[in-house]
């Protein structure tokens, strides 16, 4: 357990608590390991779970199955987050998508019980769930509006405004590659190239590698309105 520390110190339902504190309080928790390789499913739509996932490595990938036969990529979930924590406790804990691993990943679970019993005991904790599942009530809200979008350019404005950290400097550091934000905004990779450049040309950004400057923030505000 104690390798896993850095990482566990990374997931939101620890967050305000030392690496010692968190080892401490599995030393009082049951949980296993389960590794996944690349493409193997771990829920599918309406499956049920009763736990919680930990992302020690590895990614995983929510992804929805539309009537049409499209597959929307909703969300991209990294070492160090969790999965499932809000459905295991809602009325009916069904995955609404299915669950991917996009690479080789390694997930630690917690029982349901579990997480009653030991880790809902600690005010902080109790704090940080509530915290994790209003964030990803908003998450999902600002994915609904970027599937709004039509246009790419209006995509891509959305994702950088609303979607990532923008630093002093105007920059935004992308944190996967330009297929896997493609994959995102569920565009192919050429289209989002196409108008990248597009959007270089006409001023409004400067792009370097995975990161992003933007030159003209309120052509991009405009752009949604």
């Amino acid at each position: 357990m104690k390798q896993w520390g850095p990482v566990l110190a990374q997931c939101p339902i620890f967050k305000n608590l030392s690496e010692d504190a968190i080892l401490h309080i599995f030393q009082k928790v049951s949980y296993t390991t389960e590794k996944y390789s690349k493409g193997d499913i771990l829920y599918r739509a309406e499956d049920t779970s009763a736990r919680i996932g930990i992302i020690l490595s590895g990614c995983l990938e929510i992804r929805k199955y539309l009537p049409t036969g499209n597959v929307l990529s909703l969300f991209q979930r990294s070492c160090g987050e969790m999965l499932g924590g809000s459905i295991v406790f809602s009325s009916s804990p069904k995955y609404p998508c299915d669950v991917a691993a996009k690479e080789d990943s390694l997930l630690l679970w917690i029982d349901k019980r579990m997480v009653l019993d030991v880790f809902l005991k600690n005010a902080v904790i109790a704090e940080n769930m509530l915290r994790f599942s209003a964030d990803r009530i908003m998450q999902l809200e600002k994915r609904l509006e970027l599937f709004s979008y039509y246009s790419i350019q209006k995509k891509i404005a959305f994702s950088l405004l609303n979607e990532f950290s923008i630093d002093q400097r105007q920059t935004v550091s992308i944190p996967f590659s330009k297929t896997t934000w493609a994959e995102y905004l569920n565009v192919s990779r050429t289209s989002l190239s196409r108008e990248l450049k597009s959007m270089c040309e006409a001023g409004m950004i400067q792009v370097r590698g995975r990161e992003i400057r933007i030159l003209q923030r309120d052509f991009l505000e405009a752009l949604l309105y």
